[in-house]
C-alpha cells in the first residue's frame, strides 16, 4: 500500500509502497504493523520474506526491492518455485545452486528412509534424469519410451543411443549399442545341468562321484536334484566343478547366479568363500586372488545350512558381471564329451578266437588320455571276452576285441578323462 488504511485491525501488516504518503511518506518499502493504535515500521533485510495474503504470493527483499517469489493456490500449493533463478512455464521448479541436499526427516521425525519419486502418465512417455553441458544433453537415466529403466547417451542432445537396457520383468541386462565386456565366456561346463550322460536320476551321490556332466560331489557325497526350471535343490554335501583355465594367479574372477531361494549358497572359488542370501532375480559377487592349482580352479557349492537351491551359475574372468545366455545343447554337450564320453561299438568278428581292433575316433578331442570302462553289452549278450589292447590318444581309442565265440563282439564303453 502506498497510503495508510483508514481503519487497520490490531496487529495489521503492511508492505508499504514505493512512493507512499501521509503518515507513511518517509518509510517506502518497509514493514509496517498497527500496534497498541499507532504503526511501527521495520526495515527488511536482505533475504527477509513475507506472504502477501490479498495477493496469495510469497516476495522476497532483494536488498533494493520486493520481488515475488511464487504466485500460491489454495490449500497452500505453489504453482512455482524459484531459488536463485525464474521458474518459467516448463520449469516450474528452479533451482541455481553449487549443491542441493535432500535428507531423511529427523525433525518430525519420519522413517528414516528418503526416497525421490518420478511419475509419468503413461508407458510412452518419459521420466527421467538428463545431464547436461552448456543445457545441451549429454547422458540420461530413467524410464524413456517405455518401462524399461535405460541409460542412454547423445553427442549432441538431439539423437540418443541406448547404451543399457534393463528388462523390468527379467532384470535382464542388455547393452543395445555394444559392451566392451572382454570376459563374457562363462567358465563353468554344463550350468544348465541339461547334459547327463550317465543318467544320474537325483537325490544321493556318493563321495567324489560325477552326477551331471561336470559336476561332482565332495568328499562327503551330496544330495541334489534338478528341477523343471533348471533350478537345482541341493540339499546336503556339495557340488564341485573343476574348471581347465590358463590365467596367471592368482586372479580375480566373478560369479553370478540366479534366483537363490530356500536358504544361503556358500560358494568357494579357487580357495576363497563367500554367502550369497536368497533373492529373486540375478546376484552377483567378485572373488579376489582366487588360487589355481596345476591349471585347475576348483569351484564349489554347497548349502550354508539345511538346503539351498539356485539355477543358471556363471563364472567368468575379472570384476565385471555379464548376462548368462544360455549355450546351445550341442555346444554344451561337446564341451562336456572333453572330460567323458559314452562309446558304443558292435562288430561281428566272423570265426572264433579271431581278433579284431577297432580304432575309434574321438570327437571332440579329449582332456587327456582317458581311463576306459566296458559297461555292458550294446546289441547283445554275445558281446563277450572284450578287452582293451593298443595305447590310447586324445584323438583316438583302439579297441582289441577278442571273441572266444561266432557273432558280435563290442559293448558298451566309458570314456573317462574329467580333471
Amino acid at each position: 500500500l502506498s497510503s495508510p488504511p483508514a481503519a487497520p485491525a490490531e496487529g495489521a501488516r503492511y508492505i508499504v509502497g514505493d512512493n507512499p504518503d501521509g503518515i507513511w511518506a518517509n518509510v517506502a518499502t518497509q514493514i509496517a504493523t498497527y500496534i497498541d493504535g499507532a504503526w511501527e515500521f521495520h526495515v527488511p533485510q536482505r533475504g527477509s520474506r513475507a506472504w502477501v495474503e490479498d495477493e496469495v504470493a510469497l516476495v522476497v527483499w532483494t536488498g533494493s526491492a520486493w520481488s515475488e517469489i511464487s504466485s500460491g493456490q489454495a490449500g497452500g500449493s505453489l504453482e512455482s518455485l524459484g531459488i536463485n533463478t525464474s521458474p518459467d512455464a516448463i520449469n516450474r521448479l528452479s533451482l541455481k545452486s553449487d549443491a542441493a541436499l535432500f535428507s531423511h526427516d529427523d525433525v518430525t521425525p519420519g522413517t528414516g528412509d528418503m526416497r525421490l519419486a518420478l511419475n509419468k502418465a503413461q508407458t510412452a512417455g518419459n521420466v527421467s534424469t538428463v545431464y547436461q553441458t552448456g543445457f545441451v544433453g549429454h547422458a540420461e537415466c530413467g524410464l524413456t519410451g517405455d518401462d524399461d529403466f535405460s541409460i542412454r547417451a547423445s553427442d549432441d542432445g538431439a539423437t540418443w543411443r541406448t547404451a543399457l537396457k534393463v528388462d523390468k520383468a527379467t532384470g535382464f541386462v542388455s547393452f543395445p549399442s555394444g559392451a566392451d565386456l572382454a570376459t563374457r565366456d562363462n567358465l563353468i561346463i554344463n550350468a544348465t545341468f541339461a547334459v547327463n550322460q550317465r543318467a544320474f536320476s537325483g537325490a544321493l551321490l556318493a563321495a567324489d562321484t560325477f552326477g551331471h556332466d561336470r559336476w561332482k560331489s565332495g568328499a562327503g557325497g551330496a544330495s541334489y536334484t534338478v528341477n523343471a526350471d533348471a533350478s537345482v535343490t541341493l540339499t546336503s554335501g556339495a557340488l564341485i566343478q573343476p574348471i581347465e583355465i590358463s590365467v596367471p594367479q592368482p586372479t580375480d574372477v566373478t560369479f553370478s547366479v540366479e534366483d537363490v531361494a530356500d536358504g544361503p549358497l556358500l560358494l568357494t572359488v579357487g580357495g576363497v568363500s563367500a554367502t550369497l542370501q536368497p533373492a529373486a532375480g540375478r546376484q552377483f559377487i567378485v572373488l579376489n586372488d582366487v588360487s589355481i592349482t596345476n591349471g585347475v580352479l576348483e569351484i564349489k557349492c554347497a548349502p550354508a545350512a539345511a538346503a539351498t537351491r539356485f539355477r543358471f551359475p556363471k563364472l567368468e574372468r575379472g570384476n565385471v558381471a555379464s548376462p548368462f545366455i544360455p549355450p546351445a545343447p550341442g555346444d554344451e554337450l561337446a564341451r562336456c564329451k572333453r572330460y567323458f564320453q559314452i562309446i558304443k561299438v558292435s562288430l561281428n568278428t566272423g570265426a572264433a578266437g579271431q581278433t579284431v581292433t577297432y580304432a575309434v575316433p574321438l570327437q571332440p578331442t579329449m582332456a587327456r588320455n582317458p581311463a576306459r570302462t566296458r559297461v555292458g553289452a550294446f546289441v547283445s549278450s554275445t558281446e563277450t571276452g572284450t578287452q582293451f589292447t593298443g595305447g590310447s590318444t586324445n584323438s583316438a581309442v583302439s579297441f582289441g576285441i577278442f571273441n572266444g565265440g561266432t557273432g558280435g563282439v563290442g559293448g558298451v564303453f566309458h570314456l573317462d578323462a574329467e580333471l
